[in-house]
């Protein structure tokens, strides 16, 4: 007996980022962002690796409505917890906040000019999150694929 097939499937609209510079840029704004915020606080790299775990593993196979997987629905769900007597908690709260505020600078850098290719989601700044998580303590180079959500 072997493990199961995997049942999950990936949409992805290549078209969403534009041109590789736009691309490039507005994922290499956010991963900076987070390394600042983990520079700051280190022990905000094992939240934000966390929230990306948490958020990938949320995805539902039987569900065709509301299938979940990396789409930022753990945001609202540890915002909703109450920290009062949980140091890590807190940590993944305000992990939580500095994605939230990522994604708010970076699409209203200039509003006449923003679209959604310079846009980076929430989703998208979880997986970032995630990955600069990793190579914040010596892991290896992850690469994210990010798009709409």
């Amino acid at each position: 007996l072997g493990p199961k097939a995997a049942t999950a499937s990936v949409f992805f609209d290549p078209a969403c980022y534009g041109d590789q510079e736009s691309r490039s840029g507005a994922v290499g704004g956010c991963e900076s962002r987070i390394r600042e915020a983990i520079s700051r606080n280190p022990q905000l790299a094992r939240s934000f690796f966390k929230l990306a775990l948490l958020d990938g593993l949320s995805f539902d196979s039987v569900s065709k409505d509301t299938p979940g997987g990396p789409d930022g629905s753990i945001i609202p769900v540890i915002l909703g917890m109450n920290a009062a007597d949980n140091a890590e908690l807190a940590l993944m709260q305000d992990a939580c906040k500095v994605v939230i505020e990522i994604s708010k600078q970076r699409n209203k850098k200039d509003i006449k000019t923003v679209t959604l290719l310079d846009a980076v989601t929430i989703p998208d700044a979880i997986a970032l999150g995630g990955t600069a998580a990793i190579e914040s303590i010596g892991g290896p180079i992850l690469s994210v694929q990010v798009g709409l959500s």
